[in-house]
This record gives structure tokens, C-alpha cells and sequence, in this order.
């Protein structure tokens, strides 16, 4: 069973909302969440929870950033990953424009 810290719905930060790149507090919560997300995906390894069952993904998904590859040790363990920012075009989903 993982921790409650690893469940995301059950941690997860409730002031994110919106990530306010302009804000620093905002930027350490945004990161905070992809590290927990690294930490999950260990955890999720270590258990073998794939799929829907992965308690990683939510960590990254609520702030808009895709898991491009994932670091793993010679071991097998995962220790780190690098995402992307799934940037929002307001310009390219207005019609017309």
C-alpha cells in the first residue's frame, strides 16, 4: 500500500490551482510536485503498479508537463526524469487566427 504522502489525491498541493510562473512560491510548489513524482515512480516500480494503477502520473499531469524520458540507475531504481512543459497557445485555439 503506498504512503499517504505518495497518494496525490491525498496530498496534493490545493493552492495550485494555477501555476503563477511569476511567483516563487508558485515555481517551488510546481517543482516540488514533479520530484514527489519522481520519488512515486520508484515507489510505483518497486510495487509494480503500471497503468492506471501508477500513482506517478497525476504528480506531473496537474501542472500541465509530459514525462519525456525517465533516468534509472544501473540498479533499475528510477532516480530522476526530465520533463516538458505542455505550454498553452491561446493563438492557436482561436479559430480563424
Amino acid at each position: 500500500m503506498a504512503t499517504e504522502r505518495g497518494i496525490f489525491e491525498l496530498s496534493r498541493p490545493l493552492h495550485l490551482t494555477s501555476i503563477e510562473w511569476n511567483h516563487p512560491q508558485y515555481r517551488t510548489s510546481v517543482m516540488s510536485c514533479l520530484v514527489q513524482g519522481v520519488y512515486s515512480m520508484e515507489v510505483d516500480r518497486q510495487k509494480n503498479q503500471l497503468g492506471p494503477k501508477a500513482q506517478a502520473p497525476p504528480w506531473w499531469d496537474m501542472n500541465h508537463f509530459t514525462l519525456l524520458e525517465t533516468l534509472i540507475e544501473s540498479d533499475d531504481s528510477i532516480y530522476g526524469a526530465i520533463f516538458e512543459y505542455k505550454h498553452y497557445n491561446y493563438y492557436q485555439n482561436i479559430h480563424g487566427l
